[in-house]
């Protein structure tokens, strides 16, 4: 299984929960859903090599009608140019089904840290960085 597999498959996973839990306050037919994926419980299988993580302060996007496709870029400063670390690609329905799950778990952040200001700005609360 190639690393992209790996990547795409986890975040897709990530997504369904997600979206089971967005869905389930919204839809009756949510909560049903919901009970379901409760019921089934997804197990999910983190190895070693992925779990450490790529750090990515940039993302690309692009789309066709077919799929949305994520490119996750770091750039360093000082350095002009960008260094894509692993691309995602997408339908538009899971694509959809990220945006609700991102908006969520930033709810959930902000309800607890603070809002998150726009780019250039401060954090409110401290997260553990020092200036």
């Amino acid at each position: 299984m190639d690393k992209m597999y790996k990547i795409s498959h986890l975040l897709f996973l990530t997504i369904i929960k997600e979206l089971f839990i967005i869905t389930d306050k919204y839809s009756k037919k949510g909560e049903r859903m919901a009970g379901k994926m409760q019921q089934g419980k997804i197990q999910i299988d983190l190895p070693d090599e992925i779990a450490e993580g790529i750090y990515a302060n940039i993302v690309l996007i692009a789309h066709s009608p077919s799929e949305f496709v994520l490119d996750f870029a770091r750039m360093v400063p000082g350095v002009s140019k960008a260094k894509v670390q692993t691309r995602v690609i997408m339908t538009p329905l899971n694509a959809k089904n990220l945006m609700l799950a991102l908006k969520n778990n930033i709810d959930k952040y902000e309800e607890q840290f603070g809002e998150i200001s726009a780019a250039g700005g401060k954090i409110e609360k401290s997260i553990g960085f020092t200036e």
